[in-house]
């Protein structure tokens, strides 16, 4: 009966089926959470660079004593201060050595103590080098510039980078062996043969085409990165496999059930990145917001470094294993196969999740509880009629701990035996009472002396 996991808009979900309420009468024990960590406003720091964390504590609302924090970076504290429930703290981190870091911020442990620690991990590495082809638009070139300014990245020939951006296809062929190609789809549709015979060429197994229905529409996907949440998509072409995609397939994002990120490799083993929309803003939210550059830094960054696709994750949801990787390691220690899926989906633990090839680590997820699950707050208390309207109408709330068992227990399978039984007893203790009866009868005449009783002899 959290307040967080009922939704106004929905009335009487189970309907007419029986739903038993535990709901007891204690108060409920003050509960302070770490609901929040972001690492470096949310772009990871480079290799030697240094940083900042931000930690959030929220708390009841009449709760306003100071929770004492730290944060604890490769199992050594880095940092620790105080601050007021519904606040946030920062912190400054060490520069980064090359590779995975991993930490935690934690507060002070209380009653509830699953949501005292948030989990984070990040990948520090060398600035990567990016390119273009074609004219990509204002936007994407806006990002590029603000990503190099503040030594994110640098630019260099299209031939030499790492990661490349191809608009309308362009390039496709002139990129390095090892690079990681974006690729734009044209903002005229008349434009649509030459992306489409320039994927045919680089061995991309998809297409565009012009869309039939159009309309703004969500993205969403198990697998959406995290700069793309909550963006719109307003126009879009339709993206077309050609043939059967190959094992590193995937979709990143969707638009209702038609796909507007794809990923996989080229026929040379490059990996590509395929988008349904350009970056402008009459096709999407994406370029007019500021995750516009945490998008193109994820892409030259963490995308293009094949450290894992998705970031921010909550325990419970499934993870996509990264390329290359064959088994992860859960937190517990236990190391498990990656199936033909390419997905992991015993996450219900919070912690670190990292995905091994042989005695590498390619990616390091780090997964914890949903924030909502820290509110407290009861759904409209005791309220009856409240309760119905967002539960349903057949509805026993309980309260005491001795009535729990029989409001579950309503209905039995067969048919009751107590008054058998009870009949059968009776006749028993009927029976036994009569054959103790008649064992207690005395026998008559000659039979009834006593054998030491001397007789009479004529």
């Amino acid at each position: 009966m959290q307040s967080t996991s009922f939704e106004e808009s929905t009335v009487q979900p189970a309907g007419d089926i029986p739903v038993v309420i535990w709901a007891p009468s204690e108060t409920l024990p003050p509960n302070r959470a770490v609901s929040g960590v972001l690492v470096g406003g949310g772009l990871p720091p480079l290799q030697g660079q240094r940083s900042e964390v931000s930690v959030s504590v929220s708390s009841l609302p009449e709760d306003t004593t100071p929770v004492s924090v730290r944060v604890v970076v490769d199992e050594r504290v880095r940092g620790a201060g105080s601050i007021p429930p519904g606040s946030s703290l920062s912190l400054l981190l060490p520069p980064a050595p090359a590779g995975w870091v991993l930490g935690y911020a934690e507060a002070d442990a209380d009653a509830l103590r699953a949501d005292d620690r948030r989990y984070f991990a990040f990948h520090a590495r060398p600035a990567p080098s990016a390119g273009l082809f074609g004219e990509p638009g204002f936007f994407v070139a806006e990002a590029i510039r603000v990503l190099e300014a503040a030594g994110r990245l640098r630019t260099v020939p299209g031939s030499e980078a790492d990661a490349v951006v191809s608009a309308g296809g362009l390039g496709l062929d002139a990129a390095g062996p090892q690079a990681a190609v974006l690729v734009l789809p044209p903002a005229e549709p008349d434009f649509l043969p030459s992306l489409n015979r320039r994927l045919a060429d680089a061995g991309i197994p998809w297409r565009a085409e012009r869309q039939g229905t159009s309309g703004e529409g969500p993205l969403s996907g198990t697998v959406l990165p995290e700069p793309l949440s909550g963006v719109h998509i307003l126009r879009r072409y339709r993206l077309s496999p050609i043939g059967q995609p190959d094992a590193a397939h995937r979709t990143l994002g969707r638009v209702g059930d038609e796909p507007w990120a794809v990923s996989g490799t080229d026929a040379s083993g490059r990996r590509y990145l395929l988008l349904a929309s350009p970056l402008d803003e009459r096709s999407s939210s994406l370029p007019v917001s500021a995750d516009m550059v945490r998008f193109m830094d994820w892409v030259f960054g963490q995308w293009a470094a094949r450290a894992g696709e998705g970031v921010g994750r909550i325990a419970g949801q499934p993870l996509p294993a990264p390329y290359g990787a064959d088994r992860v390691r859960t937190p517990g220690g236990e190391e498990v196969p990656i199936d033909g899926t390419r997905m992991y989906w015993a996450t219900r633990e919070a912690g670190f999740y990292t995905f091994l090839a042989g005695d590498s680590t390619v990616a390091v997820q780090a997964l914890n509880p949903p924030a909502s699950e820290s509110v407290l707050s009861p759904d409209r208390g005791a309220d009856r009629p409240a309760m119905e309207r967002v539960v349903g109408s057949d509805l026993t709330v309980v309260r005491r701990q001795d009535r729990w068992v029989g409001a579950i227990f309503r209905v039995r399978r067969g048919p009751e035996l107590w008054r058998v039984l009870l009949l059968a007893a009776l006749a028993l203790l009927v029976v036994e009472a009569g054959v103790a009866a008649a064992g207690r009868a005395r026998p008559t005449g000659d039979a009834a002396s006593s054998p030491w009783e001397p007789h009479a002899t004529s």
